[in-house]
């Protein structure tokens, strides 16, 4: 009878460490973190959602800070929008037709802020992948971005 219990107590330990190392590992693994944090691409340093578009580099390659990342976590433009005022307009504009109202702010971006427009410009030729369209009239439907197949960020705050 004590060399059952013996048994069932070793197998009972063996499996209670069992059973803490796979919560120990399923929640320090690379692409895993704990509530409220945020994981950094290509790395398992995991950062506290607080420091995610604070201005500040956490993560290795900065995804904490990507402007992209920014505008759909928080709707936090002022970055991206102040990339694209940088942004040297003559040199880089790689759009063949583009609306009088507005101006190219990169590569591939359409500035439309404070244009007084009604609708989304569609006379634009390239692909577009930007849109700032903040602060107009702009009142959408269901066609109003068919034509345009590459977005990754559309502003339209104030609209």
């Amino acid at each position: 009878c004590s060399r059952t219990v013996v048994v069932a107590t070793t197998l009972l330990s063996l499996l209670a460490l069992l059973a803490c190392s796979l919560v120990f590992y399923t929640n320090n693994s690379s692409d895993s973190c704990p509530l409220g944090a945020f994981p950094c691409a290509n790395s398992s340093l995991c950062i506290p959602q607080h420091s995610i578009c604070n201005h500040h580099v956490d993560c290795p390659e900065g995804d904490d800070e990507d402007v992209i990342t920014c505008a759909d976590v928080y709707g936090y433009t002022d970055e991206f929008i102040g990339k694209l005022r940088r942004a040297n307009v003559s040199s880089s504009c790689t759009l063949d037709i583009l609306p009088s109202e507005c101006d190219c702010g990169d590569e591939k971006a359409l500035w439309c802020k404070n244009r007084g427009l009604t609708s989304v410009p569609q006379q634009v030729s390239g692909f577009v992948n930007k849109m700032i369209l903040a602060n107009n009239s702009i009142i959408l439907n269901d066609d109003s971005f068919k034509n345009f197949c590459c977005i990754t960020v559309i502003h339209l705050e104030g609209n």
